[in-house]
């Protein structure tokens, strides 16, 4: 219901009242193209909880129903072109919340690049600055081959875009709500 009342540009409202249902979600492959690639890792963090399930382990139709199953909204960056569609591809799962994706909220507020980009804009710190998508991939080749540290490097990279999202929706929140509701913003500060 809700989704349907909040159009795209104002689905940043919904995070006020279903913060501690939210759940934010990021997604690591093998490539872009949903139909010869694969999923590997997909990090969940919902009410201070993170998770990641990983292919070949416990990444499966069932983990993810639970995983999904007491989310109230999701949150994504760049997920409606990415993320939601490549998971509903390759797994037995709908995804009908309402869903917040931050890529085009940032770009109301002139935020333009990837996650990475807009972090470093918003003075979001990274433990990770050097691993990006490609290397992503790579990293999980690596582990495939057995390479040690592979698997749990690209798992940090993913839980660290993750979590991020959090700090980077909250940023965006405030800007956005100073500029909707410019007198309470300044009864605040």
């Amino acid at each position: 219901y809700f989704d349907r009342q909040f159009p795209g540009g104002a689905r940043w409202r919904l995070y006020e009242t279903f913060r501690e249902q939210t759940c934010f979600f990021d997604i690591e492959t093998t490539g872009l193209d949903r139909n010869r690639d694969v999923v590997t890792t997909v990090t969940l963090h919902q009410d201070g909880d993170t998770r990641t399930l990983v292919r070949g382990d416990d990444l499966t139709d069932e983990m993810l129903a639970a995983a999904f199953a007491d989310a109230g909204l999701l949150v994504t960056f760049n997920g409606a072109r990415f993320d939601v569609p490549f998971l509903e591809a390759s797994f037995d799962v709908s995804l009908d919340q309402p869903h917040l994706d931050l890529m085009p909220t940032c770009r109301k507020l002139g935020l333009s690049g990837g996650l990475s980009a807009i972090e470093q804009e918003l003075g979001v710190e990274r433990d990770l600055p050097d691993v990006d998508g490609r290397e992503a991939v790579r990293l999980w080749h690596e582990h495939e081959r057995g390479v040690d540290g592979a698997l749990e490097r690209l798992i940090a990279y993913n839980r660290e875009d993750t979590v991020n999202m959090v700090t980077v929706l909250e940023d965006v929140i405030a800007e956005l709500e100073a500029e909707v509701f410019p007198e309470e913003h300044q009864q605040r500060l």
